[in-house]
């Protein structure tokens, strides 16, 4: 019997929401990850503002005013409804509602879960002259056993924290998006890199603060720590529960006791794979929502778009996919639980760690800071070394689209948001848009997609 079924790859808010619209709408999915997310997500900590042209205005302002105005009138329309239906679903816990729900229609068959799967490579073919994605393969990681899923593909795999050792999940890896980068897949927005003091763990990542504690952060000589000493315990079981067990465990320091260093890290992407209005890419068949896209943040993000970009754009890739029906078209069955193709090693699917960190360093010295011409073209010329070498074919997919952030970051020439350029300081109405790069005949072009050419209509889905 075939079936259609669509192709998520990623189990966090944003792949969640679109599993479960899909469902709700009567269509089957599969949930293709290597693990859940367990990052805190608690839905009244979405504080929006008061009024849906009100937040539509903050969203534009913290974008730079760069963004598609149709797509954030979209999101701040809506955001309303999504919170209610996240609290209807039972949250508090944002991951844990989601996860409830996922669970509910995987017992129905409807939603078929994958975990331990790691991203493999799109299938794709020619269809009257255009490239089409077809389908998806995924390794497993227990066994290596390569395995190809038919159907269309929605990428919701998170922000692009590998490029930048120490940040974020270590699900959000990065090696996703520069497979798609590297079959060309356009990609947007990479230069805006948002970064806040965080906690430094014991095993080197970083915890991002809650929003609530940031007012004990004292910062004095460049260097900032967290200072909540003088807090009674009473203080921290009413207004901060678990919190004091969790630094403890994960950064082996009481914050009751000791003053706790901080380290400025990556807290969130607002680029990545350039969308539409509908979460389409620039790949016939291809969608992406959530972090590892660039769909309703531009310069800057709102910390309440954070998660409400996720739901959004899960639950907007699934609706356009839902309301017009866009499954594969395929005379020959599909198998359900996938077809095997083999086995391979674990680095046809993930970039070592020391190529990560090799890479990073590169990234961090560029990004990490104002830059200017001098500085954005010396890192260019390491990473182009890099390229020079004998690599893997994910390592060159990495190196590339390490390269496509800092000619981005080149291309640029103004400062506005999260971009600073030390010898641009000023904004240029010049660049009011996206920086855009793609590969194409083996070399990165750069553009500027103005917010006008999004090839959406408002709140049509």
């Amino acid at each position: 019997m075939k079936e259609d079924r669509i192709n998520i790859i990623g189990a966090g808010a944003a792949g969640l929401t679109a599993a479960i619209t899909l469902a709700m709408k009567g269509m089957k999915s599969r949930l293709i990850y290597l693990e859940e997310s367990d990052s805190p997500l608690n839905v009244d900590d979405i504080k929006i503002p008061a009024s849906a042209a009100e937040h539509e205005e903050e969203t534009m302002k913290a974008g730079g005013y760069i963004i598609d105005p149709n797509a954030v009138k979209f999101l701040a329309v809506t955001a309303p409804a999504f919170i209610s239906w996240l609290k209807e679903l039972g949250a508090g816990d944002v991951m844990q509602a989601l996860n409830r729900e996922r669970n509910r229609f995987g017992a129905e068959g409807t939603i078929m879960s994958f975990p331990g799967h790691a991203f493999h490579s799109l299938i794709t073919e020619e269809e009257d002259g255009e490239r089409r994605c077809v389908g998806v393969r995924a390794q497993r990681i227990g066994d290596g056993q390569i395995i190809a899923f038919d159907g269309r593909v929605i990428m919701a795999t998170g922000g692009l924290y590998g490029f930048f050792p120490g940040s974020g999940a270590d699900e959000a890896s990065g090696d996703a998006a520069a497979k798609l980068f590297a079959a060309g897949v356009k990609f947007s927005d990479l230069e805006m890199i948002s970064s806040a003091p965080q906690i430094v763990c014991r095993d080197g990542k970083t915890l991002p603060l809650r929003k609530e504690i940031e007012k004990y952060i004292l910062s004095a000589d460049g260097q900032s720590c967290l200072d909540m000493r003088a807090l009674k315990r009473k203080v921290f079981r009413q207004s901060f529960p678990g919190l004091r067990k969790e630094i403890k465990k994960l950064a082996g320091a009481d914050p009751k006791k000791a003053v706790i260093p901080l380290e400025m890290s990556i807290d969130y992407f607002p680029g990545g794979i350039d969308v539409d209005f509908f979460h389409q890419t620039s790949l016939h068949g291809l969608f992406a929502a959530g972090e590892c896209c660039s769909a309703y943040n531009g310069a800057g993000v709102l910390e309440e778009n954070k998660i409400l970009s996720a739901i959004c754009g899960g639950n907007a890739a699934a609706s356009f996919i839902a309301d017009r029906n866009i499954t594969l078209v395929n005379s020959e069955e599909s198998a359900p639980d996938g077809t095997p193709e083999g086995a391979a090693g674990p680095e046809d699917v993930l970039c070592s760690s020391a190529f990560r960190v090799r890479t990073g360093v590169i990234l961090k010295d560029a990004l990490g800071r104002p830059g200017d011409e001098s500085s954005l073209s010396e890192a260019l010329e390491l990473i182009d070394g890099v390229l020079g070498e004998e690599l893997t074919e994910n390592e060159k997919a990495w190196a590339l689209l390490a390269k496509a952030m800092v000619l981005s970051a080149l291309y640029r020439k103004e400062s506005r948001g999260l971009h600073k350029r030390s010898d641009h300081p000023e904004m240029d109405e010049a660049f009011v848009g996206l920086v855009t790069a793609v590969l194409e005949g083996g070399e990165i072009k750069t553009g500027l997609k103005k917010p006008d050419e999004n090839g959406g209509v408002p709140l049509t889905r």
